[in-house]
């Protein structure tokens, strides 16, 4: 049997993942726009359940994929966005995230740091690619939370350990 989770986020992303400094750089306002396009995604304990209920339940050679839904970064920003009272972000046009990306992994060839976003990512964003949880949540029982909830918990987690400049005002805020 193989479990198949998506994207993994939510609270308790110490390094964070690539996506977790997105999502940071989003709350702490830096990022001027977000890449058009999305991604699907699952909140890390519902993966972890997943999985644990996959352990209990599933088949042997079968897959089960582990995803909450397709949502766009446009989507993820407002929630991150209206979490710590900061304004919504414009979409940036795909041909001008892959100009950023292009100088991007350019600079960071110079100066040997990561790149602040990557072209492959970019195009990962455009492919729209969403997968079905139909099987997991019939056969496994899985059951995914909110979407906005894991994106609150997410950035109340991040403020609360301190990746969000100004997080102390915005954690009693909230």
């Amino acid at each position: 049997m193989t479990v198949k989770p998506v994207l993994i986020t939510g609270p308790g992303d110490v390094g964070p993942t690539t996506f977790g400094q997105f999502l940071v750089t989003i709350l702490n306002g830096t990022a001027p726009a977000v890449p058009f396009g999305g991604l699907s995604m699952v909140d890390a304990r519902d993966a972890a359940d997943g999985m644990i209920r996959a352990a209990e339940r599933g088949k042997n050679g079968e897959h089960y994929i582990l995803s909450n839904r397709y949502a766009t970064t446009t989507e993820i920003a407002r929630v991150l966005t209206d979490t710590v009272g900061r304004r919504p972000l414009a979409t940036m046009p795909h041909p001008v995230g892959m100009t950023l990306g292009f100088f991007s992994e350019l600079l960071s060839s110079v100066t040997g740091g990561e790149p602040m976003v990557t072209r492959r990512a970019l195009t990962t964003l455009q492919s729209h690619f969403e997968v079905s949880s139909a099987k997991a949540r019939r056969e496994l029982g899985a059951t995914f939370r909110p979407l906005d909830a894991t994106m609150r918990d997410q950035a109340l987690w991040f403020i609360e350990h301190g990746y969000v400049k100004g997080g102390a005002a915005l954690a009693r805020a909230s």
